[in-house]
């Protein structure tokens, strides 16, 4: 044991000495800036330190803040008004004058109880009263407003009722079967109804909401399983489709330009220059298509293969599956946080929470009039609060971007290693950040905060920059794209990569990062292929999750007009479930994308750290081949210099036997 333990430290020792030479060597810099590159070649047993130290005082003090602040607005606050409705006079269904009558209703006009004919029946919309319960029956009566003074007895007199539900558990619905003259009535009051009745209503059906995410979920896991198996094939088909249609397209418009023979299709003859005009843009979209095509050839099946890396990557580590849905819920915890907090300040103001509105207009044309005063010092904690949050949640992210980059690089540099399997490698990360780099991690998710605008429109032009669009555009603001490129381009959260291999603070890394690595064209290809994918991803994941909420909304309870779950507009309640799955899907896209940067990061340094022998070894040192084997060596990229592990012979050493590639060792 002790021997093969000194064997591997000398194996380890040697391949450090050859590679800071050689490196030295080839990039024409010292022996510190290559030491950089090799020291962190395993992300487990690099030689930590702790970085940023002094950025973990203010984010505590911003915790504190925003903790501060949410016990400030609860003081006062009167969330509970937001969860009930006023009747005509402006007090709450349920709240301190109407405790007992939760429930908001609309009476019946006074000449309606007289006719039979139930279509010809009307509601008082511009008098609604609160009542205990909602009538279920025509048998009943309800002591409602008729005109005058609200004081006197003679304003107030007995209606008859009609068939309702009760909704949301704030206001009663009139049935759809018994009342539907009624029910219309009731859907003209909802549209001039308080905003914060149709957020109730949408929150009522929230079970369609979790379906869509558990639909979005497994889309998502079968995402990126799709992608571990045939990304390369996908990005082929992507370009050729969108070539074959943009050909397509310009054949179409140009031969509609000449003849006019589509006049029925497009809606106008033959010579509009519009035609002309699109024809030209569709044949330009197929030059570029195809120029691509042939001059991305390579980079584009090296971009597909490190997609393929990266999802095999987060599809063997279980617990990096279940990372985008702790982020997911990291963020709603979040938003919610700051919706209490500012709905506490919003109703901390309200008259005893009764006087908040100054006319009732259910059914009107007027617009809602709130009694709300709202101070400027709630402003300032508001705006106060909104920024502790913003920053809490990049912090958030930046250290789950941190873990994903340690992972995806242990699992490129160790994956192959028999003698280093790491177990838990995703709390390994979280406990080398939290030990090692809190102060990084506050400090990037600060910096995006402020960057992020500028990451992705100026950030956008300048991985733009080697196309016919970004030539366009680096011809017009170049002294902003240098300005970006050199002083705020760094400062991505790429640069967290150096710190998760190389132990470097959030600086360095992000100089080392954008000098080394953002230069080489695998990166630009891969960063835009993951571009696409995240948009088509995201744009299925919305569309499922749509679909989801069409397809059970079409069965009971919510189809029967009999259940209070009834929904009679259901358009609303897709988009709301295509946007909870788009929200759940966003980190899930996400994260192949930080994996497969991680991958090739890892890829690209294993390289720079194994460069071509040159004065350390001496080449076929003990070889009595011909000069014709030599020259196959070339070909072959075998070197007697080299033993049985891959590492390089000093000058020096006892003679011995060299085989690395087996032709050559036949040949022996």
């Amino acid at each position: 044991m002790d021997s093969d333990t000194d064997d591997d430290s000398d194996k380890e020792a040697l391949l450090a000495t050859a590679t800071t030479t050689a490196t030295a060597a080839t990039n024409g810099t010292n022996g510190a800036s290559s030491a950089a590159e090799v020291k962190g070649l395993n992300p487990v047993t690099v030689v930590r330190r702790c970085t940023d130290c002094f950025w973990i005082v203010p984010f505590l003090l911003n915790c504190a803040m925003c903790g501060v602040i949410t016990w400030h607005s609860d003081m006062h606050a009167n969330l509970s008004a937001l969860f009930r409705l006023p009747d005509f006079m402006g007090h709450d269904c349920g709240g301190r004058f109407r405790m007992d009558k939760p429930y908001l209703y609309f009476c019946m006009e006074k000449p309606s109880e007289h006719i039979f004919n139930e279509k010809n029946k009307s509601l008082d919309l511009t008098h609604p009263i609160c009542v205990s319960k909602c009538p279920e029956t025509f048998n009943t009566s309800s002591l409602c407003y008729v005109g005058g003074n609200t004081n006197s007895s003679d304003a107030w007199e007995w209606v008859q009722d009609y068939p309702s539900q009760p909704l949301a558990g704030c206001i009663c619905r009139p049935h759809i079967h018994f009342a539907v003259n009624l029910y219309k009535d009731y859907d003209k009051a909802l549209t001039t109804a308080p905003p914060n009745l149709t957020v109730l209503l949408y929150i009522r059906n929230w079970p369609i909401y979790m379906l869509s995410i558990f639909v979005s979920i497994c889309f998502s896991i079968a995402y990126i399983l799709m992608l571990s198996k045939c990304a390369r094939i996908l990005i082929w088909i992507s370009f050729l489709v969108v070539a074959v249609a943009s050909g397509l397209m310009c054949i179409f418009f140009s031969y509609h330009f000449n003849t006019g023979y589509f006049k029925d299709v497009v809606g106008h003859r033959a010579g509009d220059p519009i035609d002309l005009m699109r024809g030209v843009g569709t044949f330009i979209v197929f030059v570029f298509s195809v120029c691509q095509m042939c001059s991305l050839r390579s980079s584009l099946d090296s971009a597909g293969r490190v997609l393929e890396l990266a999802c095999q990557c987060v599809l063997s580590t279980p617990s990096l599956v279940l990372m985008p849905l702790i982020l997911a819920l990291q963020r709603t915890w979040l938003l919610c946080w700051w919706l209490i907090v500012i709905g506490n300040y919003f109703t901390s103001e309200l008259q005893n929470g009764e006087t908040r509105v100054k006319h009732a207009v259910y059914g009107t044309t007027k617009q809602w009039e709130y009694v709300v005063i709202f101070p400027t010092i709630n402003k300032v904690y508001a705006v106060m609060f909104t920024f502790g949050l913003l920053w809490f949640n990049e912090v958030i992210t930046a250290a789950a971007t941190f873990v994903m980059y340690f992972t995806g690089q242990v699992w490129q540099l160790l994956n192959n290693s028999k003698k280093q399997q790491v177990r838990c490698r995703t709390v390994r990360g979280y406990c080398i950040m939290i030990r090692y780099h809190c102060g990084t991690v506050a400090l990037a998710g600060f910096l995006q905060l402020f960057l992020y605008p500028l990451h992705i429109t100026l950030g956008f032009f300048e991985d733009a920059g080697t196309g016919p669009v970004g030539f366009i555009l680096e011809s017009f603001c170049s002294c902003v794209l240098d300005f970006y490129r050199n002083n705020i381009g760094p400062f991505k959260r790429d640069a967290l990569q150096g710190v998760s291999l190389h132990s470097m603070s959030f600086y360095e890394s992000a100089i080392h990062y954008h000098k080394r690595h953002n230069a080489l064209e695998d990166v630009r290809v891969l960063n835009t292929q993951a571009k696409i994918f995240q948009i088509g991803g995201l744009s299925l994941a919305g569309l499922l999750g749509y679909l989801t909420v069409v397809y059970r909304l079409q069965l009971p309870p919510y189809e029967n007009p009999d259940e209070m779950e009834y929904v009679h507009e259901p358009f609303p309640y897709c988009v709301i479930g295509g946007a909870f799955a788009f929200w759940v899907a966003l980190p899930f896209v996400k994260i192949f994308d930080v994996v497969s940067d991680a991958v090739l990061y890892a890829m690209w340094t294993e390289k720079l750290a194994r460069p071509p022998p040159e004065d350390v070894m001496e080449t076929f040192r003990n070889c009595g081949w011909t000069r014709t084997v030599q020259k196959m060596s070339r070909y072959t990229g075998c070197h007697c210099g080299m033993n049985r592990d891959g590492l390089p012979i000093p000058k020096g050493a006892p003679p011995g036997k060299t085989i690395v590639n087996p032709a050559l060792q036949r040949l022996a």
